[in-house]
C-alpha cells in the first residue's frame, strides 16, 4: 500500500493507505486515550473518548473507527480536543455508580487496603492477612478508629470490627508515620455519594462476608482505564447531572462479578462472547439510554456469568466485569 503525508497537530506525518486513524496516531508517537477500542472486536464508537477534530469537515470524529485519507488535517491534542474529551469522560462519570475505594480505606491514614485484608480472612488466607498488617504497622487507637466510623454497615446495624481484626492478625507493631508516602489512592477516585438502606441491602446480598464487610470497593480498580483517563484529564464526577437514577446491582458467580452501574456500554464483552458463539451469556438488552449488557431473557445470572473467563473480564475497560482470586 502507498504511504503518504497527512497532518497531526500541524505536523506532517507518514501514513499508510487504508490504515486505521487511531493506529496511525499512536504509531506516530501521539497519545490518544480510548475505552471501547479493542482489536479483537468490531468498532462500536461507543465512548468517543478517542475523539479527534477533523479540520476539513469541522467535526469531532472517533479516531478508532475512521480510515485515513490523503486530505486529513487532524487536531489530536489541541485544547479544544482535550476539552471535548474531558466533557465526554465527565458524562461517563455522571452515569457511573460505585466506589473506587471503600469509605473505610479512604478514611484510613495508613492507606491500608481494608477490603482486601477482610477478603483474605474470609478466604482463610490468614498468613497473607497478617503480612498485610506487617507492611503497614497500623496503630488504630492512635488514628481514632476512622475506618469504623466511615463504615457504611453501621447504617444497617453496626460497623465491621476492623480494628479488632487488625489487632488479632497483627504480627509486628513498628513505628510508622501517618501519611509518610504517596497514597495508592492518588488521582481520580469515584465515590458512590449518598446511599440508602436499599443500596446497602443489595451490597449485603451479593458481597457480605463472614466478617460482615459489604465489600464496597471496586475489585477492578487497578485495571480501570476510566479511572486512569479521568486522572489524566482532571475530570470531575459531578460536572453533569446523571440522566438515570443512581443504582447499585452486583451479580456474582464463583470468581466473576458484574456491576452494570460501572458499565460504559463499550460492547467488548458482548463481542468477545459472540466471537465464541456463547449466546446464553451477556448480550445487550433494553433500549435507548437504558441499553446495557444483561443476562438474556430466561437465562439466570449464574448461567450467564459462568461463560465469562479471566481473559474476557480482563478486556473490560472499567471495574464492571471482574475476575478476582
Amino acid at each position: 500500500m502507498d504511504n503518504f503525508e497527512i497532518k497531526f497537530d500541524d505536523k506532517n506525518v507518514q501514513c499508510r493507505q487504508g490504515c486505521n486513524l487511531l493506529k496511525c496516531i499512536l504509531d506516530n508517537g501521539f497519545y490518544v486515550p480510548s475505552l471501547c477500542n479493542n482489536e479483537k472486536c468490531n468498532k462500536e464508537n461507543a465512548c468517543m473518548v478517542c475523539a479527534v477534530f477533523d479540520k476539513d469537515t469541522n467535526q469531532f470524529v472517533p479516531s478508532c473507527s475512521i480510515t485515513v485519507n490523503r486530505n486529513f488535517d487532524i487536531e489530536v491534542n489541541t485544547e479544544r480536543v482535550r476539552n471535548f474529551r474531558k466533557s465526554i469522560i465527565e458524562l461517563l462519570l455522571s452515569e457511573h455508580s460505585g466506589d473506587c475505594y471503600a469509605p473505610c480505606q479512604r478514611a484510613c491514614p495508613y492507606d491500608f487496603n481494608i477490603p482486601v485484608f477482610l477478603e483474605k480472612i474470609n478466604a482463610e488466607k490468614f498468613e497473607e492477612a497478617s503480612n498485610m498488617t506487617l507492611e503497614k504497622g497500623m496503630d488504630c487507637e492512635k488514628c481514632g478508629y476512622r475506618c469504623e466510623k466511615a463504615c457504611r454497615k453501621k447504617i444497617l446495624d453496626k460497623s465491621v470490627g476492623i480494628s479488632q481484626l487488625i489487632k488479632r492478625y497483627k504480627i509486628n507493631n513498628f513505628e510508622k508515620k501517618i501519611f509518610d508516602k504517596k497514597s495508592v489512592k492518588d488521582g481520580y477516585s469515584h465515590k458512590f455519594g449518598k446511599v440508602d438502606a436499599e443500596i446497602l441491602n443489595n451490597l449485603k446480598k451479593t458481597g457480605s462476608d463472614i466478617n460482615g464487610c459489604l465489600q464496597c470497593h471496586c475489585k477492578g480498580v487497578k485495571k480501570c482505564k476510566l479511572k486512569k483517563i479521568s486522572s489524566e484529564y482532571n475530570a470531575e464526577q459531578y460536572a453533569y447531572q446523571p440522566a438515570n437514577k443512581t443504582r447499585f446491582e452486583r451479580y456474582c458467580f464463583e470468581n466473576i462479578s458484574f456491576e452494570p452501574g460501572k458499565c460504559v456500554r463499550c460492547g467488548i464483552c458482548v463481542s468477545l462472547l459472540e466471537n465464541k458463539n456463547l449466546k446464553e451469556s451477556l448480550s445487550f438488552q433494553f433500549r435507548g439510554r437504558k441499553t446495557i449488557p444483561h443476562a438474556p431473557i430466561g437465562v439466570s445470572w449464574n448461567d450467564c456469568l459462568k461463560y465469562i473467563d479471566r481473559e474476557i473480564a480482563a478486556n473490560c475497560p472499567t471495574g464492571a466485569l471482574c475476575f478476582y482470586e
